[in-house]
């Protein structure tokens, strides 16, 4: 289905604002008796708190469902609106009035009654601090001891339904609507703006815009481009700025907005931004249930967003079955359990932002298709392009080092290069051991060295960079400063680090010899070979410092720790 059926068919599950009313920020409120007496004026305020949950100052001002239509020229709103219209002078006041007047004379309804009373009494000369409110702050109304505000009473919506429907559909043809397909009185200009999106203006963007020239068709131009029937705007704008103003609905990563919803309901915000959340955990253990009542035929439906002024920009559209998404979900999570990640408690699942974070050197430097990459890799099991490997491949350069971040990205390529049955080339495999040879020639240093130099200080992660680019320096300086560190290594007080060093560079040195017998050793490495070459040197500085740190940890009835005792006997006949 097309973005606006299903927002269409979204709205009709969730509870939304009476027709014609939007959300808006309102500052003031007025309790009168029913009278028509002043009762009292009260401020609105928002609650807000920080990060750990303590409430911090409240902000002015607080979101209510209100009259809402598009105003070009002096238009009114219906009992909640600005104070220039309600106390001011001039045209707007008397647009207000007499909106008020038609509104208590289609609904006889009191509380309306009650505001024309307190207006008609020149409450400005009576009431002191009215004055002081400006001209654009929202004020509202109740009457004292009513639950509902007054604009919320059923007669006035419906009153207020009733006028703009009048007012705006006097000009409206007769077409297809492309939300729902069938034959209705189509709108002409989209009465709702959403809201919520980075790039967008205070008073939000429209997701269909066909307003200037070069956007007419067959003769149609505006909102008749692009048919919706009346009903079905205000339903897909509605349930677009509910998806919006949730926060488990919605996540914002640099200047792009994503909006999630899905037929079970069980999809949300936390599944890209804190994977480890019980509720996550809770949903994939429901999927994997044998007896699982998880609809085949539900979806998850996820729509990317930008804004641009005016205008709301759609960058990616995804819908998937929830099945396959909880398995594509579920590999993504397993992609990221390289070694490394150890503890779950201590490490944990990484995020869109963090995965998408560690492609770049600044945050602000994230485009939203590095992102959007990412989330399809999560739902699709999409291959992630090339080109953001190689920036991967080049952070790791620049800093002369491999981070867990970028580790887990590079795993992440390899797994879906796997699944599309792309098979590792022989160079691939060489580059992978020779990014080993660099791991273990870095810690050789540093033990030899009795850790008195930091990793990143040894001669090897100096060379870092050229060596991850061509593997020719590996063979000259390296090796020959590897033999002295092996020297120094010999007359180290733990005799047990010379025969684990020496095991290892034997076993990669014939590796390599054995896999350049079938293909060439390649004079300059491509990108997926900088790949296999970092996630080479990822993997062995972990399995290298989880041996060293075994063999510390071994007591004195000299006991071989267990990641060397597959190899211990033929690295000591070596030795001897």
């Amino acid at each position: 289905m097309t973005i606006l059926q299903e927002l269409v068919r979204f709205s009709e599950t969730i509870d939304l604002p009476a027709q014609s009313y939007a959300e808006s920020v309102v500052y003031y409120e007025i309790t009168l008796n029913i009278d028509g007496s002043f009762k009292r004026i009260r401020s609105l305020e928002t609650p807000v708190q920080d990060r750990e949950g303590n409430p911090k100052k409240p902000r002015i001002g607080k979101k209510l469902s209100c009259p809402h239509i598009r105003r070009n020229a002096i238009q009114a709103k219906l009992i909640t609106d600005t104070a220039e219209y309600i106390f001011g002078m001039g045209n707007k006041a008397q647009a207000y009035l007499k909106l008020l007047e038609n509104c208590y004379q289609f609904t006889q309804e009191p509380a309306v009654q009650a505001i024309l009373i307190f207006l008609e009494s020149s409450p400005l000369k009576i009431i002191p601090g009215l004055k002081e409110i400006e001209a654009k702050q929202v004020i509202t109304f109740r009457i004292n001891e009513m639950e509902n505000l007054v604009h919320n009473l059923r007669p006035v919506q419906k009153f207020w339904a009733h006028y703009v429907d009048e007012i705006t559909g006097g000009d409206r043809p007769k077409m297809q609507c492309l939300a729902t397909g069938k034959i209705a009185s189509v709108t002409t200009k989209f009465a709702l703006p959403i809201k919520g999106v980075p790039g967008t203006t205070t008073q939000g963007g429209s997701l269909i815009s066909a307003y200037s020239s070069s956007c007419s068709s067959y003769k149609l131009s505006g909102a008749l481009v692009s048919p919706i029937s009346a009903i079905a705007d205000e339903q897909f704008s509605q349930a677009l700025n509910y998806l919006l103003r949730e926060d488990r609905h919605h996540l914002t990563i640099g200047n792009i907005t994503y909006a999630f919803w899905s037929d079970s309901g069980k999809i949300d915000s936390n599944f890209f931004e804190s994977p480890d959340d019980p509720s996550v955990k809770d949903y994939l253990n429901f999927v994997n249930q044998t007896d699982t009542t998880l609809n085949p035929e539900w979806q998850v439906h996820i729509l990317a967003l930008t804004g641009n002024s005016g205008r709301l920009v759609v960058r990616d559209w995804m819908e998937i079955k929830e099945l396959d998404f909880a398995k594509n979900y579920q590999t993504w999570l397993t992609n990221q359990e390289i070694i490394g990640w150890n503890n779950i408690e201590e490490r944990g699942h990484l995020n869109i932002w963090q995965l998408a974070r560690s492609t770049v050197r600044d945050s602000k430097e994230m485009l939203p298709r590095t992102i959007n990459a990412f989330f399809r890799n999560a739902v699709y099991e999409e291959s992630l392009p090339i080109s953001l490997i190689q920036n991967v491949c080049h952070q790791n350069r620049t800093e002369r080092d491999v981070n867990y971040f970028r580790a887990v990205v590079l795993n992440q390529f390899m797994d879906n290069q796997k699944k599309r049955e792309i098979m590792i080339t022989t160079q691939e495999k060489i580059a992978f051991e020779y990014g080993r040879l660099l791991a273990v020639y870095a810690q050789l240093q540093r033990q030899a060295q009795h850790k008195k130099i930091a990793l990143p200080n040894t001669n090897a992660m100096k060379y870092y960079a050229s060596v991850g680019y061509s593997p020719v320096m590996m063979s000259h300086r390296l090796a020959s400063a590897a033999t002295n560190h092996m020297t120094a290594l010999a007359r180290h007080p733990n005799k047990k680090l010379l025969p684990l060093f020496l095991g290892k560079v034997s076993e990669i040195k014939a590796k390599i010899a054995e896999l350049s017998q079938k293909s060439k050793i390649p004079t300059f490495f491509s990108p997926e070979c900088q790949a296999e070459f970092d996630l080479g040197f990822w993997q062995e500085i972990q399995y290298t410092r989880q041996a060293v740190k075994e063999i510390e940890l071994a007591n004195e009835d000299n006991l071989i720790p267990i990641s060397m005792q597959h190899n211990y006997t033929a690295i000591s006949q070596e030795v001897n």
